[in-house]
């Protein structure tokens, strides 16, 4: 079932080929570890330890064992060995060197951060600092955040594609906005601990990535259009679908991700994603239907209804895939993307 995904990550695991040896040796702890982007990130991390002989060591940490993420069965892929179970905020670092601390425990779908919005908080701020006050007496050479595109809220089109240094900001009167200021927090806050504890930071930005992993209840664009398009027969926009995102596929941006795990030499600030193929929500539901094999009108819209939100998100990502390849590698296209999220919802229900 998990033909097409596995395919593409064999294929990013070739494209990896030139700088897979920055990671050599390395110690890798990842928590919030069931997550989507975790997980994908420790399958692509064993798969490029098989490919390159790099010698990783690889931890987990997350309040789910790893049982429970049906991701590393898709890709018959093993999950690491030593898997707590923990949430971020008694997280054990352990004695490895060099180590390099990824967070990623946070709520990312709004409808579980509308929901947990308290949570959403806590998780990023006192997580990141108890991870910090944890490495202190530990040989900890790099901590990871991944933060999110959201911190920039909508930009101008002046500065659509948006680069790391664009400032932005969101309304602090909206609740929506717990998870791009937490985030936006967290940063602020993990740059005075790295300051303090002389430990580097590297901040990861991701702007939609989607894929096999996410789970059916995600809420987010693709994988609920093809929930919708499969369990209900057909896509209903409550609008006419203009805005617009540059999706990244799932391992297009964890490749660009494990890239930026080698150390002090990826301190700072790094979008990750796709910068070439922005695509409206409308012609993102029509290829979902097309893929789920549904007839033209299964989807439905309104023509006149405007949307709310951000009308577009589209990165900047030239710093990161200048550190890739001196040929830059296309994007996995939508079609073929979606195609696997099709794939992986059937997968699941299998498995019920």
């Amino acid at each position: 079932m998990a033909a097409l995904h596995r395919t593409l990550l064999d294929s990013a695991i070739e494209q990896s080929s030139g700088w897979a040896n920055r990671l050599q040796g390395r110690s890798i702890l990842v928590t919030g570890a069931s997550g989507f982007l975790a997980s994908s990130l420790l399958a692509f991390l064993y798969q490029l330890d098989q490919s390159y002989k790099l010698g990783l060591t690889l931890y987990a940490s997350a309040r789910r064992p790893a049982t429970e993420v049906p991701l590393f069965d898709f890709l018959d892929v093993p999950a690491p060995e030593a898997w707590e179970i923990a949430p971020v905020e008694s997280t054990t670092i352990p004695d490895a060197a060099p180590l390099t601390v990824v967070h990623t425990a946070s709520y990312g779908s709004p409808r579980d951060y509308m929901s947990n919005p308290l949570a959403t908080y806590e998780s990023n701020t006192h997580g990141l600092a108890n991870l910090f006050k944890a490495s202190a007496e530990k040989d900890v050479s790099q901590m990871v955040y991944f933060s999110s595109a959201e911190i920039y809220g909508q930009p101008g089109d002046a500065n659509i594609p948006t680069p790391e240094d664009y400032i932005g900001g969101l309304s602090t009167t909206d609740a929506r906005s717990i998870y791009g200021e937490s985030k936006r927090m967290s940063e602020v806050l993990g740059t005075i601990y790295s300051q303090q504890t002389k430990i580097p930071l590297t901040l990861i930005r991701p702007w939609n990535l989607y894929g096999p992993g996410q789970r059916p209840g995600d809420g987010r664009v693709p994988v609920e259009f093809v929930r919708q398009a499969m369990d209900e027969g057909g896509i209903r926009l409550l609008s006419n679908g203009s805005p617009r995102r540059a999706f990244c596929y799932a391992w297009d941006g964890v490749a660009q991700i494990a890239r930026l795990l080698d150390g002090d030499e990826s301190s700072g600030a790094w979008n990750v994603g796709n910068d070439e193929s922005e695509v409206s929500i409308l012609d993102t539901a029509r290829c979902c239907v097309a893929k789920c094999g549904l007839p033209d009108d299964a989807l439905q819209f309104d023509p006149t209804a405007n949307a709310p939100g951000m009308q577009r998100c589209c990165p900047n990502v030239n710093k990161v895939r200048s550190k890739m390849s001196d040929t830059p590698t296309p994007f996995t296209s939508l079609e073929t993307g979606v195609e696997t999220v099709v794939q992986w919802l059937r997968f699941l229900k299998e498995q019920r």
